[in-house]
């Protein structure tokens, strides 16, 4: 049975310190690959362009919860982040970056969507991957989720369409069934922490009051 599916309890979180802290020292985007697979584009898009990367971890130390990380790249592959991470699983709101980023740090594969006006061939993408993936044995005693896998929307990027793992990008304006697959599984589980523990689920209300 595939449990992948939102947590219905209500993570109780410990917000930190606001205040800014140092950012990230210039761009860290290498390996950077563009192709066009000619899919059809999500508008306001006019072509489908599928972009991939790698973010070399240049930190990964823990923060205060809810404090202000300023990450050289959107989306952030790597970096500082939250002491605490996001649980494996889906969620309605945009989930802040400092516990995705420690998600990744588990191994997690974030799937993200930017659509305004609705996109549920993304969704539908994002679940055939997942199912496709199938079960994770590391998250056997884990409560609620089958495998690794964060789905939730993001907003200010310049794709509808992105898929991170530790250190490793991809962002798309279509829905690329070949691309996306592949991404995850080239990436999926492989960062420096290798677990499937429960983590922070806020399925209500705001991850940062």
């Amino acid at each position: 049975m595939n449990r992948f599916a939102p947590l219905l309890l209500l993570g109780a979180l410990a917000c930190g310190d606001s205040s800014p802290s140092t950012p990230l020292d210039g761009s860290v985007r290498v390996d950077i690959e563009e192709t066009r697979p000619g899919a059809p584009p999500i508008g306001p898009a006019t072509e489908c362009v599928v972009r991939t990367w790698s973010e070399p971890a240049r930190a990964q130390d823990h923060r205060a919860v809810c404090s202000a990380i300023d990450y050289a790249s959107l989306p952030p592959a790597s970096g500082p982040h939250f002491s605490v991470w996001a649980d494996f699983a889906t969620y309605g709101d945009e989930v802040p970056w400092g516990y995705l980023v420690h998600s990744l740090e588990h191994g997690a594969i974030f799937l993200g969507y930017d659509c305004p006006e609705g996109c549920p061939e993304v969704l539908d993408a994002f679940a055939a991957v997942i199912e496709a993936h199938g079960d994770d044995p590391l998250c056997a005693t884990h409560p609620s989720a089958d495998a690794r896998f964060i789905v939730a929307p993001v907003s200010g990027l310049d794709a509808p369409v992105v898929a991170l793992a530790w250190e490793y990008a991809y962002t798309a304006t279509c829905v690329d069934d070949a691309s996306l697959s592949a991404f995850v599984e080239d990436h999926y589980g492989l960062a420096p922490e290798d677990l499937c523990n429960p983590g922070a689920a806020v399925t209500e209300g705001d991850w940062c009051p």
